[in-house]
């Protein structure tokens, strides 16, 4: 139960909106929209996400989200995951790319590069659920959203997992960029 709520609490650092009670209307105001949250409709739906991911063995539940834009155009590379296999894992790479609001990939306008990895060091035991953030991980003002591209998993016994399909293995609350 501990790490269920951890795991909300980490999500909900990573939602763009300003503030979320139970069952209540919110002003979303990066998009400009009233957004709704339930708790337990959260938490429900995470967990049929982990039986679903863990019936078809895969080995985590991933999610991405970026951050506003600083002043200077920096942004954040929010990652979460949560390790669903027997296996303790070494280490996680996730990939990400950034795209504006109409859909255009974006890249960093200092280092003229799109994609970006995130490497967190573990070990990370079977349930453990990590979070972590790369300041600036872009320096671009348009960056609206990051898509998740893939998950590279080094086990403890050094074996790897190359995931490439976001759809199979991202978390059910992670945001979706527009048109993509």
């Amino acid at each position: 139960m501990t790490k269920k709520i951890i795991a909300i609490f980490v999500i909900l650092l990573f939602t763009k909106c300003e503030y979320i009670v139970p069952k209540e209307k919110h002003w979303d105001s990066y998009n400009k929209k009233f957004v709704q949250y339930d708790l337990e409709e959260w938490e429900a739906k995470l967990d049929q996400r982990r039986r679903e991911l863990k019936t078809n063995k895969i080995p985590l539940m991933v999610r991405v989200a970026g951050s506003y834009p600083n002043s200077a155009g920096g942004v954040d590379s929010n990652i979460y995951f949560e390790n669903l296999t027997s296996k303790s894992i070494k280490y996680v790479n996730i990939t990400s790319r950034p795209f504006n609001r109409v859909g255009d990939l974006q890249k960093c306008s200092i280092r003229s590069y799109s994609s970006f990895t995130v490497q967190s060091t573990g070990p990370f035991k079977p349930g453990d659920i990590h979070s972590g953030t790369v300041d600036s991980a872009w320096y671009n003002h348009s960056i609206h959203c990051l898509q998740l591209v893939s998950v590279e998993i080094i086990y403890m016994d050094n074996k790897r997992e190359i995931l490439r399909k976001p759809s199979l293995f991202s978390h059910p609350y992670q945001s979706k960029c527009p048109d993509i």
